[in-house]
């Protein structure tokens, strides 16, 4: 059985969010060759914000590691999640002394400006949750608090140390010492610093 390791320190770049106020810093984690989806850390530096509305061609998943996000009238600060299926409308997006976000994409996204749900947007779908406040369960990789589970579609958070092997193609990030590894379907991946988060890559 093959071993996944760490990858090296991560590459970081200056990027414009479309409609926000300045650049942040940006590293990509992983890119999907076939769908466009990627997974990415995303550094917002102090006072950060978008004053435009608008909504993504995209599901977005996002989780704060440190610092505060508002979006649409709600409020994440470290450890706030949430699944944002394409067309939600978003708006007073901004951050007060900085925000660090793991943010995963569903496909390469395209922001339309508009002060409307895009076309289709479900809010069935929507999922908003701070992950120390769920109950701990036993899920497809092991002990852990589920953020977000639709069929195959899943993710976690897993509070052990044991070498997690996956069924599917899966992205872990640990919130412990904020090291990022992709394990292939079936393959075991590094021993890493719980909590970390995991989430598979089976499906849009």
């Amino acid at each position: 059985m093959t071993d996944v390791s760490l990858p090296p320190a991560y590459d970081w770049r200056e990027v414009n969010i479309p409609g926000g106020t300045g650049p942040v810093s940006l590293a990509r984690l992983s890119v999907d060759r076939d769908s466009g989806a990627t997974q990415s850390l995303v550094q917002f530096p102090a006072g950060w914000s978008r004053p435009s509305l608008g909504w993504y061609s995209e599901d977005e998943e996002i989780l704060v590691i440190e610092g505060t996000l508002q979006m649409s009238g709600a409020t994440y600060s470290t450890g706030g999640y949430a699944y944002v299926p394409a067309g939600y409308l978003r708006s007073s997006t901004s951050v007060g002394s900085g925000c660090l976000v793991l943010a995963w994409f569903s496909g390469r996204p395209t922001w339309h400006e508009d002060n409307r749900h895009g076309q289709g947007y479900d809010e069935g779908n929507l999922v908003e949750a701070t992950w120390t406040e769920l109950p701990v369960e036993l899920g497809p990789l092991g002990a852990g608090r589920r953020l977000r589970e639709k069929g195959s579609r899943t993710s976690w958070i897993l509070e052990n140390e044991d070498r997690i092997k996956t069924p599917t193609k899966t992205d872990l990030f640990s919130l412990g010492d904020r090291t990022w590894a992709q394990v292939p379907s079936g393959t075991r991946g590094p021993k890493m610093l719980p909590p970390v988060f995991a989430r598979a890559w089976s499906a849009k």
